[in-house]
């Protein structure tokens, strides 16, 4: 299960794992470690206050299985545990501000947590990956459904029918993941029907061509961050593992290991759109 996924499951529902106290943010926690991660249990059973696992032998259990990250190096899905006593998992930024995906007092839902004394948490050896999404930017699409404001509005502003147009932003695990020509409003993906792509000699295309090598490249990318899963995510291209060793291999990257100066080189590629299409 994916952190997308796992929001989408438990988003509004309130999850009591021990059955002990109802629904707190351990509970969540606790299932996210189990379902998402894959941890034994027992990383955050025992614990008492959440705030003790930032603090001996179980603050050394979780540097075992995560490592400590940067809070300017925060990525979506990352655990993050505050000193007052709450766990959670960062799910956006927006504006500025962060976003978790959060439990009690409320049940699970993205919200903001205005406390910043915390600590950052991220599986060793796993990346962060985003899921990859239906309709990739530069998709000529037909439009029947709901807009709303924002890609996590809970009302729609307006809705409108049979209008063609062309993805031109994509918000991987968003509740209205797309947008489109004219910032028409974000949409839901059962709103949306493929026609057909853009011709490459358009600046919403697809991909681009060079005529003298007839290479075809990835899409330029704007994404401003770190992590080239979630720039790929964003242009609707596959972030697997096995599907990035082979975009390396047709850029020139030998014995591809995921390492950090490899995944960089992937990503300076797509922001001057010069990464290869496999």
């Amino acid at each position: 299960m994916t952190y997308t996924e796992f929001k989408n499951k438990y988003n509004g529902r309130k999850v009591d794992y021990d059955g002990a106290y109802g629904a707190q943010c351990w509970d969540l926690g606790q299932y996210y470690f189990t379902k998402v991660l894959g941890l034994p249990a027992s990383v955050l059973s025992g614990c008492g206050l959440v705030s003790n696992m930032l603090k001996g032998k179980k603050f050394e259990l979780m540097k075992k299985y995560f490592d400590i990250i940067p809070k300017d190096k925060i990525q979506q899905g990352d655990v993050v545990i505050w000193n007052y006593g709450h766990i959670a998992i960062f799910d956006s930024k927006k504006n500025g501000v962060n976003y978790y995906f959060s439990q009690n007092p409320n049940a699970p839902k993205v919200m903001t947590v205005n406390n910043n004394t915390y600590t950052v948490f991220r599986l060793k050896g796993k990346e962060q990956v985003v899921s990859a999404t239906k309709f990739k930017v530069g998709d000529k699409v037909v439009i029947n459904g709901s807009l709303y404001k924002t890609s996590s509005s809970d009302e729609a502003t307006r809705s409108v029918s049979n209008k063609t147009t062309v993805v031109t932003r994509v918000a991987p695990g968003a509740k209205h993941p797309y947008n489109t020509t004219g910032d028409l409003g974000w949409m839901d993906e059962s709103s949306i029907q493929l026609v057909s792509n853009p011709s490459s000699s358009t600046s919403t295309s697809s991909e681009t061509t060079s005529a003298s090598t007839n290479t075809s490249y990835y899409p330029k990318s704007s994404y401003t961050g770190t992590s080239i899963t979630t720039a790929l995510a964003q242009l609707g291209i596959d972030n697997s593992k096995d599907f990035r060793a082979k975009i390396a291999k047709v850029n020139g990257i030998t014995n591809y290991a995921y390492t950090a100066a490899q995944n960089t080189k992937l990503l300076n590629l797509l922001k001057q759109g010069k990464l290869k299409k496999v």
